[in-house]
């Protein structure tokens, strides 16, 4: 069973990056024009916002299924080492998800160019 911690309430989003930004995960850019996730919510009272380049949010949803628990922000390295997968052998099986990923952030935006 997942024991993670529930936010109080969550958002998430693929919005389109307008200025350079680091992925909180690899710490990898985000450049301009470049769609990312951010999710945002209060855990324990506390708002937090995170920005999570499109690669380590594919890895994400794959290592969640694969585990069956929700990884924490910024732990994919910490979850991947844990269970004792390299980061290139991540990306190859999370690949599955990128069409997913795609469609849902232009059913969420509502159009293909995110307005």
């Amino acid at each position: 069973m997942c024991d993670c911690e529930r936010p109080e309430f969550f958002k998430w989003d693929f919005p389109q990056s307008r200025k350079h930004r680091k992925c909180d995960e690899c710490r990898g850019p985000i450049v301009p024009g470049e769609r990312y996730c951010t999710s945002r919510g209060r855990w324990d009272g506390k708002f937090d916002n995170f920005k999570t380049c499109l690669a380590c949010e594919r890895i994400r949803t794959w290592l969640e299924k694969k585990i069956e628990c929700c990884v924490p922000f910024m732990e994919i390295g910490q979850y991947l080492h844990d269970e004792r997968i390299s980061r290139m052998e991540a990306v190859e099986q999370s690949m599955d998800v990128t069409f997913s990923f795609e469609r849902e952030a232009v059913i969420t935006k509502g159009a293909p160019d995110g307005r």
